[in-house]
């Protein structure tokens, strides 16, 4: 059976929004607009959360920054963030400092100075994603592509975009070499990879350039398993949902995936219908459901889901950073589902300002805070920290 998404003519109804209010720590940012030497430009962060080690918890983050999206000078970036949870949740919650032409002026938060850990010769560099295994070892995947100004060598496909891979046993202190992840064509990352109850780890990836004739799009949804913690990969097949007529894209892309206490997967799409798209798989990600239409609102742009853990007697709940809006990529919102996704209310917004308040991603750390990092206007990476009473 074709997957096939809802009409637009039965549009979902978007979700109102609820009483639920967070407990502020700190709205933050990595560094003040226009303080970063050559690298005006800031976009697609990723974070996950070290361990706790001497009451200090740390958390890595990554993002591209150069002159500009697509740009030959554009490398992956990298910050630590540091702060010590008992000094934290023992204190008044912090008051925001929201102004990011503003010096940062609290003092439970340390981020490191952003340096480049990711590049590759003649080529510009996009999403990254990074990911720490059970033995301490970093692995970092990312983007890198030929653009305006590269030498493209005789026999290079100067629109090709590859994924790139390396990693770390030191911390992210040094790196090796980067070199080809898949050499399948039109492979993009954005999202978090998910290690399975059985141990496998799925990476949720897309696919840009391969055209899909029953859909009328060549933007599509995969997943990349590994059974052997990434020596070795396979991938699904592609999923997508048919162009809107008269629109000039179609298509689902950056799919972000959790495990439900039953242990099937649940999965979410950036996606062309003008909202967000679903999926769910009940043999650990072999097949999926048809792609459909959820009640939330979707500009076309990224998004970011986790399952927070359970505490005490609660089963756990999801938790979306996006953006609530048909149209614009603002505010950057939060939006909750305590039904494992079959219903989700919006929650509060994180920023509400006109501008690019983009590519969110979530992190709970062990203390039970929520970490949000996005692009603010694309001129510095945003770290909201707060706290949300689960259900």
């Amino acid at each position: 059976m074709k997957n096939k998404a809802k009409s637009s003519k039965n549009s979902p109804v978007p979700p109102k929004e609820v009483a639920t209010r967070p407990r502020w720590l700190v709205q933050n940012y990595f560094y003040p607009i226009g303080t970063l030497p050559g690298r005006s430009s800031a976009h697609a962060s990723q974070a996950i959360a070290g361990v706790l080690q001497g009451g200090v918890q740390t958390l890595h983050v990554v993002w591209f920054g150069g002159s500009g999206e697509g740009k030959i000078d554009t490398r992956v970036m990298y910050s630590r963030i540091t702060y010590k949870p008992a000094e934290l949740l023992s204190c008044p919650l912090v008051k925001p400092n929201d102004d990011p032409f503003e010096p940062l002026n609290n003092d439970f938060f340390t981020y490191s100075v952003p340096r480049v850990i990711g590049s590759v010769p003649n080529r510009a560099c996009g999403n990254a994603v990074p990911f720490i295994d059970v033995h301490g070892r970093f692995h970092l995947w990312f983007a890198a592509f030929y653009t305006e100004g590269s030498d493209v060598p005789d026999g290079e496909d100067n629109g090709r975009r590859e994924i790139f891979y390396q990693y770390s046993d030191d911390t992210g202190k040094t790196w090796s070499k980067p070199i080809i992840w898949s050499d399948r064509p039109g492979l993009w990352v954005r999202n978090a990879l998910v290690v399975l109850d059985d141990g496998t780890w799925l990476f949720p990836i897309n696919d840009e350039e391969t055209f899909l004739p029953e859909y009328d799009c060549d933007w599509s949804t995969r997943f990349a398993f590994s059974h052997d913690e990434g020596k070795t990969w396979a991938f699904s097949k592609l999923y997508s949902v048919p162009k809107l007529p008269g629109a000039q894209r179609g298509g689902i892309i950056q799919p972000t995936v959790v495990q439900l206490a039953d242990g099937s997967l649940y999965c979410l799409n950036r996606s062309h219908t003008g909202w967000v798209v679903e999926m769910r798989s009940f043999d650990r990600g072999k097949t999926w459901t048809t792609p459909a239409n959820t009640t939330l609102p979707h500009p076309e742009s990224n998004i970011c889901m986790i399952r927070r853990k359970p505490r005490g007697t609660s089963k756990g709940d999801l938790l979306l950073a996006y953006n609530p809006s048909p149209h614009h990529r603002y505010p950057i919102s939060i939006a909750q589902s305590v039904d494992d996704g079959k219903t989700w209310n919006k929650c509060f917004d994180l920023r509400d300002e006109q501008g690019e308040l983009s590519y969110p991603c979530l992190v709970e750390t062990p203390d039970g805070l929520l970490h949000c990092t996005y692009s603010l206007h694309r001129m510095t990476i945003a770290h909201d920290v707060f706290m949300l009473d689960m259900p």
